[in-house]
């Protein structure tokens, strides 16, 4: 009877907290575990690591015991359990099977890491049965299966209270260690307090990434105080703008203005790229070979090394391209109230000789930000932005490239800058053509479009 008491009060309380969820908006903030005198001490890191490392292991038992070449004795992923994680056989670093006990995962946490195999698995068969509606399969759409890992790094933290709590003005409690952990970045929190708005702590996500921790903390705030704080810090200049996404310059508005970012690795990173290929060369790797020809070779522990210290370096660039994406976008929404931008197609550019400025630009980040807004109206990719001359109404055909000014040929119309002049027809077809230039996934035509213009 106790039992059926508490599952109605449990189904009772998830009733309510999707109820209030209706009317809320998720907000991430990132924190992270100081690396300082205080947490080493007190053994944070070493327990972290080993939470890591155990939730491997766990997942790679999932996926041993799920594997299809065991025929009749291969499991189901709905019948594993946290509680037959409590040892785990796993392989040690000569390919021998070892039982080790799981003394630092809770059982949430252990069941945050099965959990996570199965969404795995669930996203597996949506993209498997989404392939069986399409007439033409591409490569890189082809389903495999689940993996082994050699590391994993994100651990859910499911349930604020339990798994997780805020123990201090900077510190955290986590589930199976007794002793706080100082982050830093509390003051986002603090910071919701100070402008008026409550919050509700809510599930976390305990993350690793070129040896540095984070905790990334889900609150839920009200949506509409949430919508009448950001607009109130909005100062619009213009009602409606344009953005034309480019490798030569990453945005720029039909006013003109240019946002412009390309980060490139390091002279570290080049040095330890380098030194990363004399070590596997050092080891017997053939690199005369195709890849795909070379036969692996045992890594050295300087090799990992050298492997760890680029993984920082990449991490760190990637802080970087995020930082100036946030900062265009912000910009960009700040003072805008609309934005009508094209649905560029980045990876043709890659293709097409464009390879190095995609990968060193923040245009995907940028594109990614933008389109997730609701303020930001987005055009057909197909729609021909640039070759279209709005003073005469005709095509320009035959602008290459190369030419960074846009001229008409017809009727010798000027309209400056190439990529200022794209934007600009972007906002002279979204106020005078929009139902026929595929606005927000409409149907889009050429043949319709050309009639109409």
């Amino acid at each position: 009877m106790d039992r059926e008491v508490k599952n109605a009060r449990i189904k009772e309380t998830y009733a309510l907290t999707r109820e209030r969820r209706k009317s809320q908006i998720p907000l991430p903030f990132r924190m992270k575990v100081r690396n300082e005198k205080r947490n080493k001490k007190t053994g944070v890191f070493d327990f972290l690591k080993m939470c890591f490392i155990e939730g491997k292991w766990i997942w790679n038992s999932i996926i041993a015991q799920t594997d299809k070449r065991l025929g009749a004795n291969a499991r189901k992923l709905s019948s594993f359990t946290q509680k037959e994680f409590k040892t785990v056989t796993h392989k040690d670093r000569d390919n021998n099977d070892v039982t080790s006990e799981v003394t630092h995962l809770g059982s949430s946490m252990r069941d945050a890491v099965i959990e996570s195999a199965r969404s795995a698995v669930k996203g597996l068969s949506t993209k498997k049965k989404n392939n069986a509606k399409k007439k033409k399969v591409k490569m890189t759409d082809f389903v495999g299966h689940l993996k082994f890992k050699s590391e994993i790094t994100s651990i859910n933290l499911k349930q604020y209270g339990i798994t997780h709590q805020i123990s201090g003005p900077n510190s955290y409690h986590i589930q199976g260690f007794d002793k706080d952990i100082r982050v830093a970045g509390m003051r986002q929190l603090r910071h919701l307090e100070e402008i008026g708005i409550e919050y509700e702590l809510a599930s976390a996500v305990l993350q690793q990434e070129a040896g540095d921790y984070y905790i990334i903390q889900t609150v839920y705030v009200d949506r509409q105080k949430w919508i009448e704080y950001k607009e109130s810090k909005n100062a619009y200049k213009h009602e409606r703008n344009s953005v034309d996404l480019g490798c030569v310059k990453t945005a720029t508005d039909a006013f003109g203005n240019v946002y412009n970012c390309q980060i490139e690795e390091s002279e570290r990173l080049k040095r330890l790229q380098r030194k990363s290929t004399r070590q596997l060369a050092a080891a017997g790797m053939d690199f005369s070979k195709k890849k795909k020809d070379r036969k692996r070779v045992k890594r050295s522990n300087n090799w990992y090394r050298t492997q760890k210290k680029m993984k920082k370096e990449y991490a760190k660039m990637d802080r970087q391209k995020e930082h100036k994406a946030i900062e265009i976008v912000h910009t960009l929404l700040s003072e805008n109230r609309e934005i009508i931008m094209q649905d560029e197609n980045l990876n043709g550019w890659k293709a097409n000789g464009h390879g190095k400025k995609v990968q060193h630009g923040v245009l995907g980040r940028v594109k990614r930000r933008l389109m997730s807004s609701p303020r930001v109206h987005v055009i057909n990719r197909w729609v021909p932005t640039t070759k279209l001359c709005t003073s005469c109404g005709r095509m320009h055909d035959d602008i290459k490239e190369k030419d960074r000014t846009f001229i008409c040929p017809h009727c010798g119309h000027n309209d400056g800058e190439r990529d200022a002049h794209s934007a600009k027809d972007m906002l002279w077809l979204y106020l005078n053509m929009a139902q026929y230039i595929g606005l927000d996934g409409s149907e889009y035509k050429r043949s319709v479009f050309d009639e109409v213009l």
